[in-house]
């Protein structure tokens, strides 16, 4: 994903649609999963990234 995102910038976030903030949130993420509209990936962020 990494070398993708490098070719083809914005790619990745254009992709990754729902995202859920901690595995504590998984109700939610069940949730959007079921039942988001015009959901691509739904995905659950672990740790923040900085």
């Amino acid at each position: 994903m990494a070398l993708a995102e490098a070719e083809y910038p914005g790619w990745l976030v254009r992709l990754l649609t729902h995202p859920v903030s901690g595995l504590e949130n998984y109700g939610e993420l069940l949730e959007k999963l079921s039942s988001a509209k015009g959901a691509i990936k739904v995905y659950c962020e672990v740790a923040p990234l900085a």
